[in-house]
């Protein structure tokens, strides 16, 4: 299976634009050839005058902040946890680098623990621990010169619709076992390759603005842009409802073609067990840990697409799909 991730675009008021096309050859997370190359990632952030995002700043050095930061800083930022001393790269090194960057569909090593890595799906090829997903740090702080808070603020996802994606169908190569919800599937179904992607977030403790240190993690919490619950929108898309669900399609689809050559699978227990929280309006840092304009908290996002997940598979095909991640102090 190749996973082509042509374009992932951040922008942020703060808010964060994903674009990414998928292909691939094969069966999703079932096959063993697996390989995602990102190729051209346009990234922007600025942070917003609006009154519900409180003068929020960013950086991702956590001594140099601003309202905004550039695409190639942004791509400096995820170098940096792909392992590369990306402050001290050039821009046209920095740019050389991040074009030939791969990545696996994958899933984390563990839940309680992003910072753990991820490991990739069904595959006898050897990977380094940062393939299977991007990831950056955002140092997050109000801006002194506008605001002042004295009490920390709440930080929060937006409610809004964060994500769209392009409808594909698959002409599936068997029958389908009837779905407990669906009922009888047809030969052509069609997928969008949003229900199969995740976000992962992992909250710092507090620190003194402009004084980066090592601080414990608050959280680690992983987020859906799709119901684990099995729906069939208006439209004819199926969702078939995440990991774990009573009948996960995709898996019952290897197994009928492809279990003869790869050989059987079943989800891992620590895998089935999830149930990965839709993203809207949930907070992701509380006024109680003290984000001000003295201090600084660590945000590391992950992103990818989730191996495990029942829509993670060969119909998404080519497809793009767009998440738009802004952060408000209001969850309206």
């Amino acid at each position: 299976m190749k996973y082509f991730l042509k374009k992932i675009y951040f922008s942020i008021f703060a808010s964060l634009l994903v674009i990414i096309t998928v292909a691939t050859t094969s069966y999703a997370w079932y096959s063993s050839n697996q390989n995602i190359q990102v190729s051209d990632f346009t990234i922007g952030i600025s942070s917003s005058d609006d009154a519900n995002m409180a003068g929020l700043e960013l950086s991702i050095d956590g001594i140099n902040f601003s309202d905004s930061i550039s695409e190639i800083d942004m791509e400096r930022a995820i170098l940096i946890q792909k392992g590369y001393d990306a402050l001290n790269l050039s821009d046209e090194e920095v740019e050389s680098i991040f074009s030939n960057l791969h990545f696996y569909n994958a899933t984390p090593d563990d839940t309680s623990n992003l910072n753990e890595g991820f490991k990739i799906i069904n595959t006898d090829q050897s990977y380094s621990e940062t393939d299977g997903y991007a990831s950056f740090d955002l140092y997050l702080s109000i801006s002194n010169e506008k605001y002042y808070v004295e009490d920390g603020i709440d930080i929060y996802f937006q409610s809004g619709e964060m994500a769209t994606g392009e409808n594909v169908s698959k002409e599936l190569m068997v029958t389908m076992p009837t779905h407990p919800v669906f009922g009888e599937l047809p030969q052509t179904i069609t997928v969008n390759p949003v229900n199969a992607a995740r976000i992962g977030v992992v909250v710092y403790d507090t620190m003194t603005k402009g004084k980066p240190v090592e601080t414990s993690v608050v959280s680690n919490d992983i987020y859906t842009f799709s119901s684990n619950t099995p729906s069939l929108s208006d439209d004819g898309v199926y969702n078939f409802g995440g990991i774990n669900t009573e009948y996960n399609a995709m898996l019952e689809y290897y197994n009928l073609i492809m279990a003869s050559q790869y050989g059987t699978l079943s989800i891992p227990n620590d895998v089935s067990i999830r149930e990965d929280e839709l993203v809207y309006g949930q907070q992701i840092i509380s006024s109680s840990l003290g984000c001000t304009t003295s201090t600084m908290v660590k945000v590391r996002f992950y992103i990818w697409l989730e191996g495990w997940d029942s829509d993670c598979f060969n119909a998404i095909i080519g497809a793009t799909s767009a998440y738009s991640i802004q952060l408000t102090t209001k969850n309206a």
